[in-house]
C-alpha cells in the first residue's frame, strides 16, 4: 500500500488524484494540504478519510477547526510539521506556484518520492531540488502530461543518445485568433482551454503560452538536456503529449486521452503500471497536425526561453512576475496583453544570483512588492 501526502488537494490535480486513489486498491491518502477551500476539503475527507489535514490559510483553518473538533488540523506554516509526522511514501506536489516550493522540499527531506505537478518548483529551484533528491535517494516522477510523456519515452536510455526533446502544446484558446484582437481578450475567454480541464492559473499560462516556456525550463532540469536541444511545437489535438528524438533518427512519442488521471496514475504507481479505468483511447476519430509557435502572438514564450538561457536567477524573476501578473489578470486589474509587458519589465530590472532556498523566497518577495506597489489589489 502506497501512502500519499497530497499537497493542493482541492485543486484540479488534487481532485483528480483523489479520483485515481478511489479507483485503486493499492493507494491511500495519508494526509492532505489545501489553501482555503474548506467546503471541498470536507467532501474530500468523507471520500478518502486522511489521517492529517493542513490548511495554509490560517483564518479558514480556524473556521474548519470549529466545525471539526475531532480532526487534527495544521494551520499556516504548521503544514511543514504535518509533513514531518505523516507516514507517507510519496508526495503529490500540486500546490500552485512558488508556494509549493517549501512543502515539496520538506517532503524530500522526509525521504518521500515526489510526484511533481508543480512545475514552478523546478523552474525556481531546479539545481537545488535535484541535489536534494540525490542526497535523500528519492524518486522524482513528473505528473505534467508533457514531462510524464518524456519520462516514458526516455525510459532507461542515456542522455547522450538523445538528439532533442519535443514538447507539444495545444496552442491554447487563442492559437487561431488574430493578433490584432488580443487587446480585446476577456478573462472568460482566456479561461476556456480547448482540450484540458485545468485550474485558473495554468489555464491563463496556456493562453499566453508561458506554460510552454516553464515546461522547457522544467524539462531542462528534470532530464539534464541543454535548452538548445528542447523544442516546443503546437499540436492542436493534444493527442501526442511529447516526443523524444534520438540521434539514430528514431522518434518516440507518447499519446493518449486528454485526461490528467493517466499521468497521475503513472506517477503514483511508478515503476509499476496500474489499471486505467476511465474511457479507453479511440484511434479512429483522430488526426495529427503540427505548427510552430508564433513568437509575435505569444511573447511570453519568447521571454521565457530568453530568461532560461541567462540562468537560475532569471528563471525566478520570470516565474514570480508571471505569477503576479496572472493573479492581477484573474482579478481583472490588468488586461491580457499587459501580462508579458510586466514580465519583461521585471526581467530587465532584476539581476543577481541565488545560493539557497532563502534567497529564492526573498527575491520572490521583492518582485511581488515591486509589481504590486501603488496597485489597488
Amino acid at each position: 500500500m502506497k501512502k500519499i501526502l497530497l499537497l493542493g488537494a482541492t485543486g484540479s490535480i488534487g481532485q483528480q488524484t483523489i479520483d485515481v486513489v478511489k479507483k485503486s486498491n493499492n493507494l491511500q491518502i495519508e494526509a492532505m494540504v489545501i489553501d482555503k477551500n474548506i467546503d471541498k476539503l470536507q467532501k474530500n475527507i468523507r471520500e478518502v478519510n486522511p489521517k492529517y489535514v493542513g490548511i495554509r490559510n490560517v483564518k479558514m483553518a480556524n473556521v474548519f477547526k470549529e466545525r471539526n473538533k475531532d480532526i487534527r488540523v495544521f494551520a499556516g506554516e504548521e503544514i511543514l510539521d504535518l509533513i514531518d509526522i505523516c507516514d507517507a511514501n510519496i508526495c503529490v506536489a500540486a500546490i500552485v506556484g512558488i508556494a509549493g516550493l517549501r512543502p515539496t522540499i520538506r517532503a524530500i527531506e522526509n525521504n518521500m518520492d515526489i510526484a511533481l505537478a508543480n512545475k514552478e518548483t523546478m523552474v525556481t529551484a531546479g539545481d537545488l531540488v535535484k541535489d536534494m533528491v540525490k542526497e535523500h535517494g528519492v524518486k522524482l516522477i513528473p505528473v505534467d502530461s508533457e514531462h510524464a510523456a518524456i519520462h516514458q519515452c526516455i525510459n532507461n536510455n542515456s542522455v547522450e543518445s538523445i538528439n532533442r526533446l519535443i514538447i507539444t502544446a495545444s496552442g491554447g484558446p487563442f492559437r487561431d485568433r488574430a493578433i490584432n484582437t488580443f487587446n480585446k481578450i476577456k478573462l472568460s475567454e482566456a479561461l476556456k482551454h480547448p482540450n484540458w480541464s485545468m485550474g485558473a492559473k495554468i489555464s491563463i499560462d496556456s493562453a499566453t503560452m508561458m506554460n510552454k516556456a516553464l515546461e522547457v525550463i522544467e524539462a531542462h532540469y528534470l532530464f539534464d538536456i541543454p535548452y538548445k536541444r528542447i523544442d516546443a511545437i503546437i499540436h492542436p489535438q493534444s493527442i501526442i503529449h511529447s516526443m523524444v528524438e534520438y540521434k539514430d533518427g528514431n522518434i518516440l512519442a507518447q499519446l493518449g486521452n486528454t485526461d490528467m488521471c493517466i499521468p497521475i496514475n503513472y506517477a503514483l504507481n511508478y515503476p509499476n503500471r496500474n489499471n486505467y479505468l476511465n474511457e479507453k483511447f479511440n484511434f479512429f476519430d483522430k488526426e495529427f497536425t503540427f505548427r510552430p509557435i508564433d513568437l509575435e502572438k505569444f511573447p511570453c514564450y519568447k521571454l521565457g526561453r530568453e530568461a532560461a538561457i541567462k540562468g537560475a536567477y532569471k528563471n525566478i524573476v520570470l516565474n514570480t512576475s508571471n505569477e503576479v501578473s496572472v493573479e492581477l489578470f484573474l482579478k481583472e486589474k490588468i488586461s491580457y496583453i499587459e501580462i508579458p509587458l510586466i514580465v519583461e519589465k521585471c526581467l530587465t530590472k532584476f539581476d543577481g544570483k541565488i545560493d539557497s532556498i532563502e534567497d529564492i523566497i526573498e527575491l520572490d518577495k521583492q518582485i511581488r512588492t515591486y509589481i504590486l506597489k501603488d496597485r489597488q489589489v
